[in-house]
């Protein structure tokens, strides 16, 4: 059993006990949220909810349950109620601009809120960062690097804008400017995990390729799970022409091709893709990808597990 299957064994038989602890509906709502179970999450937190509770951050479960669940008016809705009782929620701010921009595909509209939100809070870092991170994954990078230094005037020490704007830098082809970020990051915070992975993309982008393998391999020594990391070692590798990268990158022992067999009630394969296609096209409600997305230009949905039955 995980550690949030534990929480939602516990926390439920909590509620026997004491069926009106709105805080442990708002816990267990969370916890059955991040198990995916969204139906469950929406119950939970619309008990609390129906208790009296009025955190913001059960407005947020509640919203990302309902999202889940392609309930999206109730989601856009919740998601505003969110930032209604916390105007500067970042968290929230950034999932309605996700919810929208995946609905519409407009960064206009996407940003809407976003943007009256720093019009009221100007110096709040993670509100630019949001602000970014939309534009980023809407395809401005150019944009998304200048919301990234409006963030940064306002709190140059802050490790998540310094990170960001590295990033945005290295993409737009500053390498220069993405090394002098990801090193100012590392400085103010040289345990920190996100900045030493910056700063080896920085130095991938400026060419520093031996210094970029040297930072990834002591990355992957210290989280050799790290799937990034790995990535990252293998791209100086591949710069550098060293035989490793062929021997970790064997694309033959990874990938093959096996042709279905028909389910039974088809007559044949493309019965069953065709039908399949149809049912599978009625699902996406969705017009664009999410943000955080490595795989663009589609659209994607969770299942839930009564849809895989």
């Amino acid at each position: 059993m995980n550690a949030r299957a534990a929480d939602v064994a516990r926390l439920k038989q909590l509620l026997t006990a004491q069926p009106e602890d709105r805080v442990s509906w708002h816990n267990l709502a969370a916890a059955e949220g991040d198990l995916g179970h969204a139906a469950e999450a929406e119950a939970a937190a619309r008990r609390a909810i129906t208790l009296g509770i009025t955190a913001p951050e059960t407005r947020l479960v509640l919203a990302r349950a309902l999202q889940s669940l392609r309930k999206l008016d109730e989601a856009e809705s919740m998601f505003k109620k969110a930032i209604a009782l916390r105007p500067a929620y970042a968290d929230a701010h950034r999932d309605l601009a996700q919810l929208t921009w995946m609905r519409t595909g407009r960064t206009e509209d996407a940003l809407k809120r976003l943007s009256r939100a720093l019009r009221e809070s100007p110096a709040d870092a993670a509100l630019h960062l949001v602000h970014s991170s939309v534009l980023e994954f809407a395809g401005d990078p150019a944009a998304a690097l200048a919301a990234a230094e409006r963030g940064l005037a306002h709190a140059p020490k802050d490790l998540p804008l310094l990170r960001q704007a590295a990033h945005l830098c290295a993409e737009t082809g500053d390498a220069a400017r993405a090394l002098a970020l990801s090193m100012r990051a590392v400085q103010l915070a040289p345990a920190d995990v996100g900045a030493q992975i910056s700063l080896c993309e920085s130095l991938l982008a400026a060419g520093h390729l031996e210094e970029a393998e040297a930072k990834a391999a002591a990355l992957c020594t210290d989280s050799p799970t790290n799937q990034y990391s790995v990535a990252l070692r293998a791209t100086a590798w591949r710069l550098m022409g060293d035989p490793r990268y062929s021997a970790l990158y064997n694309y033959q022992s990874l990938v093959a091709e096996q042709e279905l067999d028909t389910p039974a009630g088809f007559a044949n394969l493309d019965a069953f893709l065709s039908e399949l296609s149809v049912e599978l096209q009625g699902l996406h409600s969705f017009h664009t990808h999410p943000l955080f997305q490595s795989v663009r230009g589609g659209s994607q949905l969770p299942l839930q597990s009564a849809e895989l039955a």
